[in-house]
């Protein structure tokens, strides 16, 4: 399993080492042993441990064999250097033991009538808890490993780590003393004493081998790693020759000293920057080097393996480079589809350095960024650490809470001020940008792996990473909880949850490599593989037989990277890093002002937008989805959304899905009004391209087997698939489409109706019911009347009386409901449907206020006063569209109706237009109700409103130099889907230019 200490083959036997613990027990007097650790131990950080007064025995034989095994090396560090080591030791001890300690501390503070309350404000009482730590020095630790058979191997497991990481550190300082010197000292200088010592600076590999600190009395500070450092000094070398290539803000590597099995690194401290023009010096560089991790397949350089050292930053861990695709991961690398293409591009591209911003999310709803160039503030994580309250006191607790993580090494500083990464995108960008011309300019050299920049590399060890180090390190702490350490069968039982959350692959590959795992993680070590770039096999195993899990070398993963490196793609990139930083949470002094843009109030003086401008703008919208498309090996084309991740207020990216609200639905339609509008051909191919994904979908069964978690609705479920096929087939003249729309039809069957969480347009049964009749309205399939009228029913058994309150507004509430039994009662001439229609309609009325000339918006707390919205999605513009549509659908329309498209038209003409632009909550939503009212109700003004405030919004847009999307992110995030995205805008664009041609996609209708 890759750099395993030759030494660990002599390991002395557990049971030799819990023989000589017990022994020390059994012969010592428990008050000396006690008094023997506070006395030789004045560090807090090791009296403060829990139970760490109980760990003389181990201490004493831990010495021991450490003399025995380093002889005279042992005094190239004084006493207080081998307190600091074995201080670091105790904490293990603390760490495996002390959970069931504490168990045995609540029962024994019971036996004694002590109560586990802290009086608070008081100085706590220890009389107890010494009582404890007395007996088990005594006869009390031979009872408690008998307990606990399973921390009777483990904590002699930990010492004999110890004494042997220990070891090895300190023969290895001993035999490279002078080489330091000579290496980090200028000549003539003398290291002098070690110092200071910081064990355990990194996961425990191979039998407890961590990176260890030291800094000596010339203030001279290194690290020693117990791995190979070969790929560090070729790396340090590929720097080298790179900034020769690309002088311009050269990057900085380390000085190391390469040894057999391990090395000295130099300490890259974290240094603050003196001004603004160091700053962006250290972005450009920042950039660069996300260039090059990107080049060479690099992963896991998160926040704590990137160091702002003044205007450089510095990687510390290079050896997860070169990394190989495996066979774990086949379905996504294997995939010919854009979908594929958009996943591998997420996932295997930038963002899978580690470096960009990227929210991780736990299971409670903790969302955090440990990324290295992102993680840069205090976050909680989903990871738990076991506090600590009362320690070593009668009072003694354990709390078990979220841990937070605080970045240090990599966060840049303007003297104290912590600097924001977000105020320099321009820099990271341009420094990729750099970094990028130059590797393809020498890109020929680059892929000569024997002679070329790179040969270096390709011979040296490097980690192999099967998944995440927490993944390893939540498993440990869960399985020393007490109850899985009475004997090993309990425990191991417990550590199957490694190979229950393995994939199974037909090859039985990853077989081998989970025995791996589990041996390691059975002995507290994080598993560490290690694979040459050149090699296919995974070797180095304990069991002595390669592993064959490979799809490609790393060296070859590196060639196809440099191959793929293009101008289109260096564009797509780059703005894949301004989304991902976008796409974080804006810090309030980024968070989207009001715009400063102004008509002056009076739109009598604005130029209303020409049919032709309209249809201009759509086409340039067009171009930027061209430019920005991510295409399949099967000529399918799709996107990067950014969208809102599910129960969390944080956006992420990801790949597009097939829906209209955000998905390749929506995209598609756009696209294809825009080739109606154009007369023309120029965006046919890519409307078809854009509508392959789905296409493809359908008839391989993933979108049947995606109807169960899309839902059925009209904007986010299938039913919003049925219905953008149904027009699109229209715009393209494409009957195919058609039957396509019907295929998908099928699958909202009776099942999926009924189990249905959600009444509603966007997602639930009203946009099944919708989408069924514009369907039945272009076929007259008697399956698709049979399937609307099968929703409209569980939408007429709704008791709005008894059941949870229902919203008012079009997308999720009465007003939608009311359209779709509207349109299936038409549809099927069901008076039955239409009496339920008015049902819904008169309740929403209650819902009126004539003060405001709006509907509530019951999403809001009512106790703070009436909430009320005026978007598309909830209030005026959504319900006066919903009327409208009923207008349409009942002539001659009733009074109440007629006066409601009345009340919204005229509170949609006083909230717009507003900030944001986008279909769903912004004003292009809003625009919609002017468009359809115009046309429907023959009102020329309203049309002409219409192209005036879409001429405000074009012209603000042009001067910021963006439309504004999404609420929460700022203007300028790129966003390709339909209702909070550019392919909206497009087609609000289009229905501007034409309102009788290119029929209203919020109310769902053909015409």
């Amino acid at each position: 399993m890759g750099n395993i200490p030759e030494e660990a083959s002599t390991l002395p036997q557990w049971r030799d080492t819990f023989d000589a613990i017990l022994h020390e027990v059994n012969t010592s007097s428990a008050s000396d042993a006690r008094s023997y650790f506070r006395t030789y131990f004045s560090e807090p950080a090791a009296v403060s441990l829990p139970f760490c007064d109980a760990f003389g025995p181990f201490l004493n034989i831990a010495q021991l064999k450490l003399r025995d095994s380093t002889s005279n090396n042992y005094d190239v560090l004084d006493t207080l250097m081998h307190k600091q080591l074995e201080s670091a030791l105790v904490k293990w001890l603390s760490y495996c033991t002390a959970q069931a300690l504490q168990a045995e501390f609540h029962l024994f503070r019971g036996v004694h009538g002590i109560s586990a309350q802290s009086p608070s404000g008081k100085t706590q009482n220890d009389a107890c808890y010494q009582a404890f730590i007395e007996h088990l020095l005594s006869a009390g630790f031979v009872e408690f490993f008998d307990k606990y058979k399973v921390l009777a191997r483990l904590t002699s497991i930990v010492v004999d780590s110890w004494v042997l990481a220990m070891g090895d550190f300190i023969d290895r300082l001993a035999a490279d003393w002078n080489e330091i010197g000579r290496t980090f000292l200028p000549q003539g200088s003398e290291l002098g004493a070690v110092t200071a010592l910081e064990p355990y600076l990194s996961d425990r590999h191979h039998y407890g081998q961590t990176v260890i600190g030291v800094t000596f009395s010339s203030g001279i500070k290194v690290y020693y790693k117990p791995r190979r450092l070969g790929i560090d000094h070729a790396f340090a070398d590929f720097l080298n020759w790179f900034n020769e290539q690309e002088p311009s803000y050269p990057l900085r590597g380390l000085t190391i000293i390469e040894r057999t099995g391990y090395g000295w690194v130099e300490s890259a401290e974290t240094v603050s920057m003196e001004s603004e023009t160091e700053a962006h010096s250290f972005y450009r560089r920042v950039g660069k080097l996300l260039c090059i991790m990107h080049a060479l397949q690099g992963t896991d350089f998160h926040f704590e393996n990137i160091v702002a050292n003044g205007e450089h930053p510095i990687l510390v861990d290079i050896e997860t480079i070169c990394h190989p695709r495996t066979l774990l991961y086949s379905d996504i690398n294997n995939d010919p589809t854009a979908y594929g293409a958009v996943e591998r591009f997420i996932l295997a591209g930038l963002i899978g350095t580690g470096m960009l911003p990227q929210w991780l999310f736990g299971p409670d709803g903790e969302c955090f960024d440990i990324s290295g160039i992102g993680g840069v503030l205090l976050q909680q994580t989903s990871f738990t650490y076991a506090r600590w309250e009362d320690v070593n006191s009668d009072a003694m607790a354990l709390r078990i809470e979220k841990l937070s993580r605080v970045p240090k090494v990599n966060v840049p500083r303007i003297n104290t001020k912590t600097i924001d990464p977000f105020d320099y995108i321009d820099d990271i960008v341009e420094g990729f940008e750099s970094a990028y011309r130059c590797i393809t300019a020498h890109r020929d050299r680059l892929l000569d792996m024997e002679h070329g920049p790179l040969a270096g590399v390709m011979q040296q060890e490097v980690r192999f990473v099967l998944r995440p180090t927490s993944v390893y390190g939540e498993i440990i702490n869960h399985t020393l909880q007490p109850q899985f350490l009475y004997n090993d069968a309990t425990r191991k039982e417990t550590l199957v949850e490694l190979k229950q959350s393995f994939p199974h692959h037909p090859s039985g590959c990853f077989d081998l490599l989970l025995k791996e795992e589990l041996i390691a993680v059975d002995r507290l070590d994080i598993p560490h593989f290690v694979i040459r770039p050149i090699d296919c096999e995974i070797s180095g195993l304990t069991s002595g037989t390669p592993a064959y899990c490979l799809i490609e070398s790393g060296c070859d993963s590196v060639k196809a990277r440099l191959q793929s490196f293009s101008l289109r793609m260096l564009e797509q990139n780059s703005m894949l890093i301004r989304r991902c930083f976008q796409a974080r949470t804006v810090p309030i002094s980024h968070r989207e002002k009001q715009s400063a843009f102004s008509s002056g109030g009076n739109l009598q003086e604005v130029t209303p937008i020409t049919t032709e401008q309209a249809v201009a703008l759509a086409s340039i919208i067009a171009t930027e989805l061209e430019r920005h498309a991510i295409y399949g090996n099967d000529g399918g084309a799709s996107w990067v959304s950014t969208e809102l991740a599910i129960g969390s207020d944080r956006f992420c990216l990801k790949p597009m899905g097939f829906d209209l609200y955000s998905g390749s639905a929506g995209v598609s339609l756009f696209l294809a009004a825009l080739n109606h509008a154009r007369g023309d051909s120029h965006f046919h191919q890519l409307a078809l391209a854009a509508l392959q994904p789905i296409q493809l979908a359908v008839r391989d069964g993933t979108l049947a087997a995606l109807t169960g978690s899309m839902g059925i609705g009209g904007f986010t479920g299938i039913g919003s698939v049925v219905y953008a096929l149904t027009q699109a087939s229209r715009f393209l003249d494409d009957t195919g489409l058609l039957n396509d729309a019907l295929h998908v039809a099928a699958f909202i069957n009776d099942a999926q109706i009924n189990r249905a969480h959600s009444l509603d347009i966007i997602g639930g049964v009203a946009g099944a019911a919708v989408a069924l009749a514009t369907l039945y309205q272009v076929t007259e399939s008697p399956l698709v009347l049979r399937q609307a009228t099968v929703a409209a029913l569980r939408l007429l058994k709704h008791d709005l009386k008894t059941e949870p309150k229902m919203l008012s507004g079009f997308s999720h509430g009465a007003a939608g409901i009311a359209n779709a039994l509207t349109a299936v009662a038409q549809a099927s001439n069901n008076a039955a449907f239409s009496t339920a229609a008015s049902r819904y309609l008169n309740y929403e009325r209650t819902l009126y206020s004539p003060e405001t000339q709006n509907w509530r918006d019951l999403r809001h707390d009512q106790t703070s006063g009436h909430k009320y919205s005026s978007s598309w999605c909830h209030g005026a513009p959504g319900i006066g569209l919903g009327r409208l549509r009923l207008a349409a659908l009942h002539q001659p329309a009733e009074g109440n109706i007629l006066s409601e498209i009345d009340t919204a038209l005229e509170t949609t003409a006083k909230h717009c237009p507003r900030n944001v632009d986008n279909l769903c909550c912004g004003n292009f939503g809003q625009l919609d109700l002017l468009l359809e009212a115009g046309q429907q109700l023959k009102r020329p003004d309203l049309t002409l409103l219409a192209r005036k405030i879409t001429a405000v919004l074009t012209q603000r847009a042009a001067q910021e130099g963006a439309f504004h999307l999404i609420t929460k992110l700022p203007r300028g995030v790129f966003n390709p889907g339909l209702m909070q995205g550019i392919s909206g805008i497009g087609y609000a664009l289009l229905r501007t230019s034409e309102p009788e041609g290119i029929p209203s996609v919020l109310s769902l209708s053909l015409d």
